[in-house]
């Protein structure tokens, strides 16, 4: 009698705690991160010593729950983290090489249209290098492009300034990620096995990895005890964290001069190995970063070229008053690129449209040089000699006829621009490749590790009925005692 007592009571212990588990399943169906539990249930023996009247033997002796069990596929858990990682390079790609192209517009105020009206101006004050207003438009033109210039360096260099803040944060991040997953795999190896607080830091671990698979590319190996071992991009890769070491690796950024990012990894013994990352936010970040810095570097070319080809102009040509032209236009880069600031200022006067002549022979009449004279300065500006005027509109027609090639500066802007449209087209379908495989991937984990409400209220009722039951016997068990009893 005292053994059916025990059944029952073993029962509803046990289906208790299973009833406890289904609630908690049920309050946590929509926690991010949250994995199904169950509770293991085996049969309780009970063991009878060698008495008078027994013989040594073990019989069933009712249920008990050995512990909660967290429903998990690691199979299926790492393929999403790759995923996440593929997922997240390719959106934050997407993101910065979009804004890249917008900012490389060819709209009214573009790089690329704007020279194209410097050469149209030309092709126009060729036609008529006198006129006034024909000048004014052509130095309003060159005056353009330059403004276009530092407009586009401009938008750049805040670009690459963002993609580097961004880049550190998600540094930060990732290191406190690291900080946080060691702590967890010091707590899983004194976690008893099949315990909740196991389950939960597993939950933990579990959604710290999902975010640094969301930083980079990661390759796992677990130890029987819950701890992990992380390593970037691969197995080869450098040791995040060890599952033998309760100090983490830390992730460094370092950002050269013209914005490109390279990372690094600093380990416990400080050896530093640097690397390039295959996948996340981060690898996201390091390729922008890079396609950032090429584009400032072309850029720069066409701006050094542009002030090159105007200097050339000005040099190889004559103004009206017959000597060479000053510069119209200064910079080294397209940052600094501007209309040439002198004394006097720049006018129209200061155009060398003609192709120069024949020298000007000296006055007969002019008066000889006094010998009395004081020396001429050595560091006064040299006078040109006037030449006569050859064609009056000679170096407008060469500008344009040499500088408007399948290597001239528009073709090359027109390049640029295509080449970036070729890549954001290439990453929005990477993009939309990436996304869907993530989405299908936890889909799949989540199928095995989520919540259904429609199962646990199945559950519900099973261990409802279990439960009911063992009461019943419990009740049986205390009435036919009584009625023993009531036989005396």
């Amino acid at each position: 009698m005292s053994d059916l007592l025990s059944i029952g009571r073993s029962g509803v212990l046990a289906y208790q705690g299973a009833l406890q588990t289904i609630g908690e399943n049920v309050t946590n169906a929509d926690t991010a991160g949250y994995s199904r539990r169950s509770v293991v249930l085996k049969e309780q023996s009970t063991y009878s010593g060698a008495f008078s009247l027994n013989r040594s033997a073990s019989a069933f002796g009712g249920v008990q729950a050995a512990g909660v069990q967290r429903v998990w596929d690691q199979y299926k858990a790492a393929n999403a983290w790759a995923t996440n990682s593929d997922s997240s390079n390719a959106s934050t790609r997407l993101q910065y090489l979009s804004t890249m192209e917008t900012m490389m517009n060819d709209t009214n105020n573009g790089v690329g249209t704007r020279l194209t009206a410097v050469f149209t101006a030309a092709t126009q004050l060729s036609a008529n290098p006198a006129d006034p207003s024909l000048r004014q438009a052509f130095l309003g033109a060159i005056n353009d492009v330059t403004t276009a210039f530092r407009t586009t360096a401009s938008n750049l260099s805040s670009l690459s300034n963002t993609i580097g803040t961004q880049a550190r944060v998600q540094v930060d991040q990732t290191n406190n990620a690291l900080d946080a997953l060691a702590k967890v795999n010091l707590s899983l190896k004194l976690a008893a096995v099949n315990s909740p607080a196991r389950a939960q830091l597993e939950d933990q671990r579990d959604n710290i990895l999902g975010t640094l698979s969301g930083s980079m590319a990661i390759d796992t190996s677990f130890e029987a005890d819950g701890s992990v071992t992380v390593r970037m991009n691969n197995s080869t890769g450098p040791v995040l964290v060890s599952s033998k070491s309760t100090i983490p690796s830390q992730v460094q950024l370092q950002s050269a001069s013209d914005g490109q990012l390279q990372i690094s990894v600093r380990g416990e013994d400080n050896l530093v190995q640097t690397a390039i990352p295959t996948g996340g936010t981060l690898a996201g970040l390091v390729g922008a970063a890079t396609t950032a810095a090429d584009r400032t570097r072309q850029l720069n070319g066409m701006a050094t070229d542009f002030v090159t080809m105007l200097h050339d102009f000005q040099t190889n040509g004559v103004t009206d008053a017959g000597i060479p032209g000053r510069d119209l236009v200064t910079g080294t880069d397209a940052a600094s690129i501007g209309m040439a600031v002198t004394d006097p200022p720049i006018t129209v006067a200061d155009i060398a449209a003609a192709t120069p002549g024949a020298a000007i022979p000296a006055d007969p009449n002019a008066p000889a040089p006094d010998p009395n004279a004081p020396a001429p300065d050595p560091n006064a500006p040299v006078t040109p000699t006037p030449v006569q005027i050859g064609v009056a509109n000679g170096n407008l027609l060469s500008l344009v006829a040499n500088s408007r090639g399948s290597d001239g500066l528009e073709q090359r802007w027109k390049s640029m621009v295509t080449d970036q449209a070729l890549q954001v087209s290439s990453a929005k379908l990477q993009d939309s490749a990436a996304s869907t495989s993530k989405d299908t991937a936890y889909s799949a984990l989540d199928a095995t590790t989520g919540v259904s409400l429609d199962n646990e209220a199945a559950e519900l009722l099973r261990f409802q009925q279990a439960y009911s039951a063992s009461a019943k016997v419990i009740q049986t068990a205390r009435e036919t005692m009584q009625s023993i009893l009531d036989l005396f």
